[in-house]
């Protein structure tokens, strides 16, 4: 009778429980995680000319590939630093949150000639971009600290 039923009810409970974390999901794996450090220009980089003047938004996010064989991807996780003045030296923080535990490439640009699209940011000619793009592992619940150097404009 009713005895019977909870008694099967706690035991299938506990079938599903042992299932799930036999299967290496057990809750608080998948909490995200952060990415965070400071972004500067490369030295001898030139910024004397406007638009190109090393001021603007920056624009941080994280996908699964290569930027550099799959431009047009959906970032997983995406931070905007504004304003970012990197004259001179000048660097500025940056804390990317909600990152899915994975491997990851940080990607990004300083939108120096204020001309990107917030909803879909995409760096054009003249941008500063990271390269080579780094790879980043990040681990559930995790702060990984990457300082990130905007190394070339964006080519045509």
């Amino acid at each position: 009778g009713k005895c019977m039923t909870k008694r099967m009810l706690v035991v299938g409970l506990l079938l599903g429980c042992l299932a799930w974390s036999a299967c290496g999901s057990a809750p608080g794996d998948s909490s995200p995680g952060v990415i965070a450090g400071n972004v500067a220009i490369a030295a001898g980089m030139d910024c004397s000319a406007a638009p190109d003047d090393c001021t603007g938004t920056v624009y941080l996010y994280v996908v699964a590939e290569n930027p550099l064989t799959n431009p047009a991807q959906t970032p997983e996780a995406i931070a905007i630093v504004e304003p970012a003045d990197l004259t001179g030296g000048a660097r500025v923080a940056y804390r990317i949150e909600d990152v899915p535990p994975g491997s990851w490439y940080l990607a990004g640009f300083l939108d120096d000639d204020a001309n990107a699209s917030r909803l879909a940011p995409m760096p054009d000619l003249g941008d500063p971009i990271p390269y080579p793009f780094p790879q980043i592992d990040v681990t559930p619940g995790d702060t990984v600290t990457r300082d990130l150097t905007l190394a070339v404009r964006m080519p045509p």
